[in-house]
């Protein structure tokens, strides 16, 4: 893209939050999912409206903060977010509800990390990276429990020149 055709381009709209965004999902060619570092919410963005929706994170539906959502990922049948916590869990809700539907544990991250997750394409499985440098396959929705952990390099190679 060349110096003038990025010259037509303006603000539409902005959000303001009171946190770090620590991710952003595109849900629809309309709509994306935030999340904010110390918020107990999604935010469900309309980009045509300009409307948001707050998605309450806690089962209970109270204020409280007790994880950061700092990664996202839709499921291929597009009815469920996998978030990736910095607490050491994975969590499935219901899209657009604070529907809890899994928990997934035995991932190590804490509030320094930035775990990335994603889901399989068949929708069987999920992946998550650690804090251990690794990336944990979890089946999901049926037994919860960790299959596989594909270690990585723990330190970057580099060649003599």
């Amino acid at each position: 893209m060349d110096g003038e055709a990025c010259s037509d381009w303006r603000l539409e709209h902005k959000w303001l939050f009171a946190g770090t965004v620590e991710c952003i999902l595109f849900v629809t060619e309309l709509s994306v999912l935030v999340s904010v570092r110390d918020s107990h919410l999604l935010y469900l963005l309309d980009l045509t409206t300009y409307e948001r929706t707050d998605i309450n994170l806690n089962p209970n539906l109270d204020d409280w903060v007790s994880f950061t959502a700092m990664d996202l990922s839709l499921s291929p049948n597009k009815k469920w977010v996998l978030v990736a916590t910095d607490k050491n869990k994975l969590l499935v809700y219901k899209l657009g509800g604070s529907d809890q539907v899994r928990q997934f544990y035995g991932v190590d991250n804490d509030s320094f990390s930035n775990p990335r997750c994603l889901w399989h394409p068949t929708g069987y499985y999920v992946y998550c990276t650690g804090q251990d440098n690794a990336v944990h396959v979890v089946r999901d929705c049926l037994r919860s429990q960790r299959l596989a952990v594909l270690c990585g390099l723990a330190q970057l190679c580099c060649a003599p020149f």
